[in-house]
């Protein structure tokens, strides 16, 4: 966190980026503390930085370049820093969801990805909300290779699901099973996938 009208940031002393004052008629409120939050811009990367707390709110657009672009996560990266105190529970002080600074509704609650032991706050129409510390999480899991790992795994389970179903459908008597459902294809995950809803509705599922 920075000085209010500081240039530099104060840990790595790269240049801030100026307010994006054109961005909205007026400032979000945070949904951890309340505080109003800045809208940024560096480059095209659009976010809000809470004055007070830290925490970061990622419109859709920002969402999806620092999940497929190193260049987004690197330019997000001085705005958080991976914390020394452990995270605190999320949800305001009545232990209720959060609300979305846009719309005001509930957000749900979602693990960012498995295994990046990351929950956050989701508004599916207008962004995310992340708590000091989160995004760096996110960034950690991505650059050690976090999503290719999670998609390999999903294609695993997809594939023991297949030779799962296949099994049964042999064990029950599908002896007259059409040609086209046998065997399961080794192509991608969206081959296997049709496959497997041609042996469901075969099967009457």
């Amino acid at each position: 966190m920075n000085l209010a009208g500081g240039r530099n940031c104060i840990h790595c002393g790269r240049l801030l980026p100026a307010e994006n004052e054109g961005h909205r008629d007026q400032k979000l409120a945070c949904c951890e503390c309340g505080a109003a939050m800045t809208p940024r811009r560096i480059e095209d990367t659009l976010f809000d930085e809470c004055d007070r707390c830290g925490g970061l709110w990622l419109g859709p657009a920002t969402l999806g370049q620092v999940r497929s672009g190193a260049e987004a996560r690197a330019r997000l990266r001085s705005f958080d820093l991976l914390p020394k105190a452990v995270p605190t529970a999320k949800g305001t002080a009545d232990g209720g969801y959060r609300r979305c600074p846009v719309c005001d509704k509930h957000m749900n609650r979602s693990n960012y990805a498995r295994g990046a032991g990351v929950v956050v706050d989701v508004c599916k129409d207008h962004g995310s909300f992340f708590d000091r510390g989160e995004l760096a999480r996110i960034f950690q899991f991505i650059e050690e290779g976090g999503l290719e790992k999670m998609r390999q795994r999903a294609e695993e389970e997809q594939r023991a699901q297949l030779r799962d179903a296949r099994r049964e459908a042999i064990q029950i008597g599908a002896s007259d099973t059409p040609a086209f459902l046998e065997p399961a294809p080794r192509g991608t995950a969206i081959d296997l996938l049709a496959w497997l809803g041609r042996l469901m509705s075969y099967r009457g599922l």
